[in-house]
């Protein structure tokens, strides 16, 4: 469970434990709460990843890909978050921006306080 020294802003970065984000690379941030479709989405990919490792290595059992499978989902499963701290990051190359996942919690408390740390955020990018 995150608390409030763990995510602080410093003079020209963002410190979330032990990760540090520039701030002059960041765009925006936001607090999102994470949907049944997210979960389900991130579960699946999860399973299929895990399916495909026995695949890529040539296993001739039939049940393998489908037992890794199961254990995507489990690992999916166990590892849900239900809030997350998220910032549009702008790599300033081909990369480009994208939004990145910075902070995860599960407890309503946590949303708050990534509620918080968000206005803060969009405050020192104005």
């Amino acid at each position: 469970m995150y608390r409030t020294e763990e995510i602080t802003q410093l003079d020209d970065r963002l410190q979330i434990r032990k990760a540090h984000y520039q701030l002059r690379k960041l765009e925006a941030a936001e607090a999102k709460i994470n949907t049944w479709k997210d979960h389900l989405l991130r579960t699946v990919i999860m399973g299929l990843l895990c399916a495909c490792v026995p695949l890529a290595l040539t296993f001739k059992i039939q049940f393998v890909p489908l037992l890794c499978f199961a254990v995507g989902v489990g690992a999916a499963l166990l590892t849900a978050t239900h809030y997350e701290l998220r910032v549009r990051f702008n790599y300033g190359d081909e990369t480009g921006v994208q939004w990145l996942t910075i902070a995860k919690g599960r407890y309503a408390e946590e949303h708050q306080l990534f509620v918080e740390k968000a206005e803060q955020i969009n405050a020192a990018l104005r």
